[in-house]
């Protein structure tokens, strides 16, 4: 059985095609919320962690946590910690 040529330039096309997609839903417009500042502020430790699934977890167990909703923030819109003895990444 031989390929057929024109199957790859197919597969290159929906591949290109999915990450036109991909990358428009990637990163929606808009500055994404911080969720749970104020359990953190004045605490000596806090919990960082991505979603806001993972923040509800947190807050249902008790703990210090604020979530950034996404894998980037910029520096400026973090919450100053300074009082916190550990600060963990979940």
């Amino acid at each position: 059985m031989f390929l057929d040529p024109r199957q790859f330039e197919f597969v290159a096309d929906l591949e290109a095609q999915w990450e036109a997609i991909r990358a428009e839903y990637l990163s929606l417009p808009g500055e994404r919320p911080i969720l749970g500042l104020e359990l953190v502020l004045g605490r000596p430790t806090a919990y960082l962690v991505e979603g806001p699934l993972d923040w509800l977890a947190g807050v249902a167990w008790d703990l210090p946590v604020f979530a950034i909703c996404g894998t980037q923030v910029p520096v400026e819109r973090l919450p100053n910690l300074c009082g916190a003895v550990a600060i963990y990444g979940v």
